[in-house]
């Protein structure tokens, strides 16, 4: 078992490696590195301008709200797959190892998460709260606490280890009590108040699980939850690339039949929009960006960063929707049919436009919305067309060059 547990191990990293290639892409990097700064410089002020003494009501109600949600972010990764609840069988009682491992391996790496989600959210409670360095370290503390308790629990459900006098969602129900009344009680009394109540619902969680009977593994509950896991990461890197586990079906959406163009002139003017109608990975991923830059043009603070990020945005669009311009690639059809590659480029274009077009008005709008300047609104419009203009006339054709081997 602890062989199959490292060789699952490295396969799961190397998944991730594998993604992690189309995500970290230079313009997402370079969008991100805008972003981050950004978020930064205007964190960076918001906590400068704050005192214990002058310090607003909502700091530690949205620090308790941070470190609560910080809570569920991570779950026990047990990387296990179908066939297993068969092919281990034989080996039931040593399975029992397999899980130890996924539990431990997944509390180091829940316990890291935890340690970042407080560095983010330290700045505020030091200068809002009034804490010292000692009262940030019980508070991690706590954090951690109150952390181990949730993945042991999680890990004695997968078990078996259920408590006959509780059922799940009244253990659930009793450790979120728990947790809102830890962190009330860091935040607004004393963080070592907060870290000994902590301290003991882990070791109460600890002991009735020690106690309690093994039962071996719950394979349905075990399996429906790394699916769900696996789900969930599947679906953030198919924002940057075609993952074949997340391929959803087409749909047919007669709706849109009047409304779109049809086959008369360009025949690939027809492929491509009821390709991002029916299609729903393109058609997802568009939305998906279209709503993550128009939050992020709205929280960010700065003309200028605001802008930039506007124009990098465009650009991270314009490139995550190529995979549109390999999509007909292999109908057959139109090799048969008479059709010049002009026709395909020039649709794309035209498609292209549209779409790039429908994101400058959203950011627009949200920067009207957050400065309330037409006139910066206005330059930002004619900034972004002009920069629409250029990926669609000039970047556009050179990169389907590349995509479809096709020459000028």
């Amino acid at each position: 078992m602890n062989d199959l547990w490292r060789q699952r191990q490295r396969a799961y990293r190397r998944l991730l490696l594998k993604y992690s290639r189309y995500v970290l892409n230079d313009h997402f990097v370079i969008a991100l590195l805008f972003i981050l700064g950004g978020f930064s410089l205007g964190y960076a002020q918001l906590v400068q301008n704050l005192t214990p003494e002058n310090a607003a009501w909502w700091v530690w109600p949205v620090s308790g709200i941070w470190l609560w949600g910080w809570l569920y972010v991570g779950s026990i990764t047990t990387l296990l797959k179908p066939p297993d609840p068969i092919f281990w069988l034989p080996q039931e009682k040593a399975s029992g190892q397999y899980i130890q491992r996924a539990f431990w391996w997944s509390l180091w790496r829940n316990c890291g998460l935890q340690i970042i989600g407080l560095g983010i959210i330290s700045p505020l409670v030091l200068r809002g709260l009034g804490m010292n360095s000692w009262d940030i370290l019980a508070l991690g503390l706590t954090q951690l606490l109150l952390k181990g308790t949730l993945t042991l629990l999680e890990y004695r459900i997968l078990t078996k280890k259920r408590n006959v006098q509780l059922a799940t969602k009244q253990e659930y129900l009793v450790l979120f009590g728990t947790q809102i009344s830890c962190l009330i009680l860091a935040l607004r009394v004393t963080c070592w108040g907060g870290l000994a109540l902590a301290a003991l619902c882990l070791g109460v969680v600890g002991i009735t699980t020690y106690r309690l009977e093994d039962y071996g593994i719950d394979w349905q509950l075990a399996l429906a939850k790394e699916n769900s896991r696996m789900a969930r990461l599947y679906r953030f890197f198919n924002l940057f690339t075609d993952v074949p586990a997340v391929q959803g079906s087409i749909k047919r959406r007669k709706l849109w039949d009047k409304l779109l163009p049809q086959a008369k002139g360009n025949p690939y003017l027809y492929c491509y929009y009821r390709t991002l109608v029916r299609n729903p990975n393109l058609s997802g991923t568009y939305f998906r960006l279209v709503g993550v830059g128009v939050m992020v043009v709205l929280l960010i603070p700065g003309v200028w960063v605001r802008g930039a990020v506007a124009v990098l945005w465009l650009y991270l669009v314009m490139n995550q929707m190529l995979g549109l311009a390999s999509v007909h690639r292999n109908n057959l059809f139109q090799y048969v049919w008479p059709l010049q590659p002009l026709q395909q480029r020039k649709a794309l274009q035209k498609v292209m436009r549209y779409l790039l077009g429908g994101v400058t008005i959203l950011l627009v709008v949200g920067v009207e919305i957050v400065t309330k300047n037409w006139l910066l609104s206005g330059g930002m419009l004619v900034i972004l067309s002009c920069e629409n203009a250029v990926l669609t006339g000039f970047y556009l054709p050179q990169k389907m060059d590349k995509l479809l081997d096709t020459q000028k």
